[in-house]
Parts: structure tokens; sequence; C-alpha cells
């Protein structure tokens, strides 16, 4: 919401979902059909598998904006009105452009009994009806949005409330096109049901019918995904790679959805054919209750103690009292039905406003805090002011309203440029310096070019799934996958080959590295690791509670460590394999506020309104406190002595001083328009300056006594030469995989280094110009654990029990030390 920081993630094509990887964002609020979203915008890396730069979106919930809350699992509640919203996902599919992902949703609000039973849906039955002057979307999980004809060229615009900033058009042929605003395309047939998804970059999916029922979807790849109905009822999707997931009804309603595991869901209902309970694979339940109004009033996993929800329309309110009954109040706006004010369980009020097409436009918090937001007409975020007033500002290129510039409270502008297509194809910063990109016809990240001109180069198989990577030194890493995408090999630069394999949901059941050693892995119907059998025969196991927590792990001696959770999903105590105890407790907003240990030593915590940490007392009572400024940023460390540390940042939230009362240290620091660190500089000590390359490599400091050393790098960015104030010089040296084989020191002494195919050293050399002057060999067993340590003549050899701790330590000269351990 405004964040910037860490967030690792890329994307690869069109794919609307973000892979965990690598890189930074940006995130603020949108919205598409009707659902607030949070944005991500990424700058990224050229690492890991899903690779290259995009802008898209997340949905998280409807965190911030709607009236709506998470119970447990996967269920929602809006708060304006009761209505549930659950889901199960059926199949998933990988690959570049528009892959297929359906996922079964459940709205106890919708009346319409359809392929899949009353209330039920899936995220393709997307359909379109017209009324007059009106076309209704229904959406993937059966929200209905209004679009009103109105403008000249016959095209009809969402209702403001909905906040979608789609277009539909009704083509002369009766057909229908909702173009939105990101340029992806849904095409709709004369009856109103969605017969494709046109992607940018022209990748599609298309959907055919029999009788009126889906019965294939076919992705960008020519993959087809096949429905088989009986009745009229949805019985068995099949995927590409030949899994079904097999659903199964009573009368009018959905009742197991089984999948390709053979695991079930299972769902009941009430006479009202509500749905009142939800059994997961492994056996767990959530039940629901309604009032008379069929809105949810309890949510309850097993016999545990229910999420209660009571209604006050009058004023436009609702309570929700959790599992271990902590009270928050949600006040609503009934007609955008976004979420205005929230007072917790301990009486802290967030109030939130909106404009008319459900963009948030302030947040105040319990202090007084405001932060601010405007928009265009498009939705999209033009400024961000905190509550100290600095200004984030955004543009936009107008083809698919993705991401021009941004411009930080400094006025530091980064820029960014597409194709014609929308593919982000230079990322410039506020130093003039541009990373460029280039794609396939399908939208795939195939090159890389960064500041300094060294380029990476990435290939596809025809299903979108990355085969190749080659570096700007030409090392190639190298993919095979199998019909569901799932990798089977990875091959590194040095030949050295790796090797998966997977049950039939996906899940990797064994892999085998380059010595052949095999590691096993199981999984229980909820998709929890139940055991890993390493490649020595040792075997750990797990066990999870009904939320899917961890409880016990059993390791390979019989050693048991044990967890216990609160109703709210809080981690109450654990007890290692030796019986000892540590317990923790919680307020009601869930923070830790103690830490038992097993001897009663406690540590005890205290926290602001948002949750920051306003105090900690010790296991000697000793209370050190901490104050924040009105961004939540740490301005004070205050100690019982008086000996306090102070903070201070610039608007980006650079930290700029830093004054260690405890140690008499006063440090400032000064940052580039990239905010790296360029000066630093401390109190009767003097200053340390820094210089960089255009990729932020370090390459030149300056001591306080004028002494400079230079650092210089590989094309692959790797330190390949250090310059000391007095000018000697450590080079550096590397093999294909970046480990490092060699350094030469201004003695002209070198140590050489080499590897196994599994990374490990396994000879140290150090030489000079008389000849070797010390060697160590070392080797190890299928674990990793060193077998032997070889010095000149002695070698010592090493045993371990099967938890890979230490027994015993022998040499060859006879000399020997045991080891012994308590469970723990």
């Amino acid at each position: 919401m405004g964040n910037s920081g860490p967030a690792p993630f890329y994307f690869i094509g069109e794919n609307e979902y973000p892979y965990i990887g690598g890189g930074t964002f940006d995130e603020w609020w949108g919205t598409y059909f009707g659902h607030h979203q949070r944005w991500r915008w990424g700058i990224f890396g050229s690492s890991g598998l899903n690779i290259g730069p995009k802008l898209s979106y997340e949905w998280f919930g409807d965190e911030c904006s709607s009236a709506s809350i998470q119970t447990t699992g996967s269920a929602t509640v809006n708060l304006s009105n009761g209505n549930l919203f659950e889901d199960v996902p059926v199949i998933m599919t990988t690959g570049s452009g528009l892959t297929t992902n359906l996922t079964a949703c459940y709205n106890s609000l919708d009346d319409y009994t359809g392929s899949l039973g009353k209330g039920w849906t899936h995220n393709y039955l997307i359909n379109l009806t017209e009324s007059g002057n009106t076309i209704t979307l229904k959406d993937e999980d059966a929200t209905r949005i209004k679009f009103l004809a109105g403008a000249t060229d016959g095209s009809y615009t969402a209702e403001s409330k909905f906040g979608d900033h789609s277009t539909i058009i009704k083509n002369p042929d009766g057909s229908y096109l909702l173009a939105r605003k990101d340029g992806i395309k849904y095409h709709f047939n004369t009856a109103g049901q969605l017969i494709r998804i046109e992607g940018r970059n022209g990748n599609t999916q298309i959907f055919d019918y029999t009788d009126d029922n889906l019965t294939e979807i076919t992705d960008s790849s020519g993959r087809s995904t096949t429905l088989a109905y009986a009745d009229g009822k949805l019985t068995g999707i099949t995927d590409p790679a030949g899994n079904t997931t097999t659903l199964q009804y009573t009368a009018d309603s959905l009742t197991k959805v089984i999948d390709p595991g053979i695991n079930t869901t299972t769902c009941t209902y009430d006479s009202n054919n509500r749905l009142i309970s939800k059994t997961d694979p492994n056996g767990n339940t959530i039940t629901y209750t309604y009032d008379e109004k069929s809105r949810v009033t309890t949510a309850k996993l097993n016999e545990e103690s229910p999420i209660a929800i009571s209604y006050d329309t009058t004023n436009n309110k609702a309570v929700v009292t959790d599992s271990k009954g902590n009270v928050s109040t949600y006040t609503y706006d009934p007609d955008l039905n976004t979420k205005t004010k929230l007072e917790d369980s301990q009486g802290n009020v967030t109030t939130y406003t909106f404009d008319e097409h459900r963009n948030l436009i302030s947040t105040t918090d319990q202090a007084g805090n405001t932060s601010t937001y405007t928009y265009d007409t498009n939705g999209n975020l033009l400024a961000l002011t905190d509550p100290q007033s600095n200004t984030t500002v955004y543009t936009y290129e107008p083809t698919y309203n993705q991401i021009a510039s941004i411009t930080d409270p400094q006025q530091n502008t980064t820029s960014y440029a597409y194709d014609g297509k929308g593919n982000l194809t230079a990322i410039t910063d506020s130093n003039n310096q541009t990373t460029s990109y280039s794609y396939d016809q399908k939208g795939n990240l195939v090159s890389t070019v960064n500041p300094n001109g060294q380029a990476t180069s990435f290939d596809y198989d025809q299903y979108g799934n990355l085969i190749k990577i080659t570096d700007n030194s030409g090392n190639v890493t190298s993919f095979t996958y199998d019909a569901s995408g799932n990798m089977l090999s990875r091959t590194d630069a040095e030949g050295n080959v790796f090797l998966f394999e997977y049950n039939a949901l996906n899940q990797m059941t064994k892999t085998i590295d380059p010595k052949n050693n095999r590691t096993l892995f199981t999984y229980d119907g909820n998709g929890n690791r139940t055991s890993i059998l390493d490649a020595l025969g040792n075997t750990t196991r797990y066990e999870y509670n009904a939320r899917n927590q961890l409880i016990k792990v059993i390791d390979a001696k019989g050693g048991i460590t044990g967890y216990t959770y609160d109703a709210n999903g809080n981690r109450i105590s654990v007890t290692d394999a030796n019986g000892n105890t540590t317990t923790y407790t919680y307020d009601s907003l869930n923070r830790l506020i103690s830490e038992t240990d097993s001897l009663g030593n406690t540590v005890a915590y205290t926290y602001d309104p948002k949750g920051k940490l306003l105090s900690r007392t010790d296991t000697k009572g000793v209370i050190t406190t901490y104050v924040y400024d009105s961004l939540s940023r740490l301005i004070q460390t205050l100690y019982p002595d008086s000996l306090n540390v102070n903070y201070s940042y610039d608007s980006l939230g650079n930290l700029t001083h830093f004054n260690d009362n405890i140690n008499n240290l006063l440090v400032d620091f000064t940052y580039d328009k990239l905010s790296r660190l360029t000066k630093l500089e401390i109190a009767s000590f003097g200053a340390v300056s820094y210089e960089y390359d255009g990729l932020g490599n370090r390459t030149r400091m300056t001591d306080p006594q004028g002494g400079i050393t230079t650092y210089s790098y590989d094309n692959l960015n790797r330190l390949i030469a250090l310059t000391n104030p007095d000018n000697l010089t450590t080079t550096y040296q590397y093999d294909q995989l970046g480990r490092r084989t060699r350094m030469d020191y201004p003695n002209r002494t070198y140590t050489t280094y080499a590897y196994d195919s599994l990374g490990r050293l396994t000879t140290l050399t150090t030489s000079g110009r008389e000849g070797v002057i010390s060697a160590y060999g070392y080797t190890y067993d299928a674990l990793g654990n060193r077998m032997s340590k070889k010095e000149g003549k002695e070698t010592t050899y090493y045993q371990y029990d099967v938890l890979s701790q230490l027994t015993q330590a022998r040499n060859s000269l006879g000399w020997q030390t045991k080891y012994e351990y308590d469970p723990a």
C-alpha cells in the first residue's frame, strides 16, 4: 500500500501469478473485475527460473478496501452482507503466456444452479448477460458487475462503484469484447459465454463448448484441459498430463472433489442448500452457521471455538469475535462495500476513505497519521503522500496503463520503456543507467543487457518452460520438464546433472544429485511434507494440526520436538527432545507478549497501536524502550541508564544519523540517488567514502587517512582484484559455477581451490615460489558431512550419527576424541 522494500519475485510472459524469486517492488491499490487488488511493480534481476521484468498484479483478498475478513482456511466473509466465499483448487499448469489454472468457487448468496451445482462456479465460467442498456458481467466468484451503455462508440463501462476500468464492446454480430486496461482481452460469443482470452503478445486461451457446457480449454501452448459432464454436472477435469480431478454431487449440491492423488474434499449443505461444512483430505472440518438472512454467523474448525460475526446494518457495522474471544468492529460503506473504519480489540482505530471508484484516497491511524493517494481516470495511482508529507509520483504509458516513471520524494526519477505489446524493454535509473530487455513472440524474456553491456540470454521450449540460461561468459545452465511443467533435470555449467521426480499432484517425491545420492519425500492429503528419507537411509517425520501447522518432528533417532498453538494459530509452546518446554503468550492482537524458557526465565514485550515493539523486558527485569516516528521508523532506543541511541532518516527512509551514547559513537550517512551509501562519517574518527559502477558494485573506498582501496570485477560481477592503499593487489579467479578457484596474494603466494560435483571443497592448496606451503584435502558422505581432512601426511577421520552429529574424530597417529549428545 505504497510501501516499498525488498520483496523478491519474478514473472514470465503474461502469467498473472507472481513467482517468488528475487527483486524489489513498489505496491499500490488498483481494481480489476470489481475486486480491489494490491499491485506490485517489480524491478528484477536475471537469476532463477522465473525471470523477467513485468508489471502485473496480485489480489491479496481485498485486505485493505473490502469489508471482508478471512475466517479459516481459504474462506472469506463479506461483512456488509454476510456472503461466504470458499474455493477448492482443481488444476494448475505452468508455462508462459496464458496457462490454465482452474479453481472451483463457492458464493453463498448466489442462487444460480449451474454445472457445479447451486452456488458453485469456477474461474472460467465468466459470462455476460445483456438487458436493455446494461450488460452484467458474472466474474470468477459469481460477483455481478454492471456495465452501462452511454459512449457514442457503443461501448459499455462499469458503474463507478465497482471500480472496474474495463470496457465492453458489443460487436455487429452480437458477440462481445471485454478489454481490460492492461490490454488483456476477453471474447464472448452471442450467448455471453467466454470463448477466448487474448494476451498482449498474442497468447490465447481457447474455450470450446458442447451443448452449452465448457468441455475444453486450450492454452497458448496448445495444451488442452478437458471437462466431462453427466446429467449437466461437471464430473471430471483432466489436465494436459492426463491427471484427472473428479467431482461428485448429491442432487444439485457439489459434495466431493477428488484430486488425482485420490485425496478428497467433502462439502455438506443445510436444507436451504447453503454450505455448512467443508472437510479437507486430512479429515479436518470447517463448519458454518447462518442467520435468517443467510448471513454467515460462525465459522469453526473442528472442535475449536468459532469465529463469530454479528451484523448491525442500521449503522453499517459488523462485529467479529475471534476464536479467543477478542472483538473487532468494522464499519463499511454499503454502496461501495469498502471498509471505512476498523476498531481492533484494544480500541485502536484506523479509518479509510475512498472515492466513488473504490480507490483508496486516505488512511489515518490511531495517532492521527494520515497517508493520502490520488489517481487518474483509469484508477492508476498518481501520487502517494506519507504522514510526513513525502510524496512519490507515478506516471503511466497510455496504451496499457503501465508505469512510465516513478519520482521519489527527493525528485529522483526511474523511467520505464515498453514495446508495442507492453513488454518492458528498458529501465533507466536516476543515474541514467539503463538495463534493457528483449522478448520472443510469446512475450518470454530472451535477453537482458545490464548498464555495463553484459548480456544474459534465455531459451524456452514450446510450452514456455525455461530450458537454457546463458550468461555473459557463455556458461550454460539447462533444464528439462515433464508434461505438467515440473522440472525433471537441471544441468549446471560444468555438466553436473540434478534429477527430480514428482507424483500425480506435482509434489516432488525424489531428488538425485550428480553423485547418485537420493532423497525421498512423502506428503499428506493437504500437501504437507510428512517425511524425508535422506541419502543414508535416515528418516525424519513431520505431523501437522488441522491448520496445517507443524506440531511434531520425529528425528531419525526417535527424538521428538513438539509444537502447540492457540485457537488463533499462534505458537504457544515448543518442547524439545529432552522435554524442555518454552512457552509463548500473546495479546488480543496476536502479538507476542512473553516467552518463558524451561527454567522459568521470561522476556516480555509491549507494542504500540501499529504493532511496533515499544518495550522489551529481559529475564533480569531490565526494560529497553523503543520510540518511532509517524512513519513507524525507529528513532530512539532508551536504556535504563539513559545512555540512549538515536536515529534519523531521510525522506526515502535511509538512515542518515546514528547517535550511540553507550559507545559514545556519532555516525552520519550520505547516499547517492540510488540510496547507495557514499559516505560514512564517524565523529572523532573521520569519513569513509565509497564509489560504485553502474551495476552497484563498489569500485572505490577512501579511508579517513586518504588511503584508497579499489575493486575490479569480471563480466559476471565477481570480484577479481582488490588493491589496497599500499598499492598491493590481491586477485581472484572463479570456475564456471562462480566458485573461487584461485587467490593470488601480493607476496607472490597463491591459494587454489577444487570442488566436487556437489560444490563441496575437496582440496585447498597454498603455494609460493619454492613450491607447496600447505595442502588440505577433504572427503564427504552422502549428506555432505566431512568424513576426512588430510593435512600434509596426517589425516583426520570423522564419524557421525543418524542426525549428522559428530560422534568421533581420530587421526592417523591414533589420537581420538568421542562426542555424545542428549536427545535435543
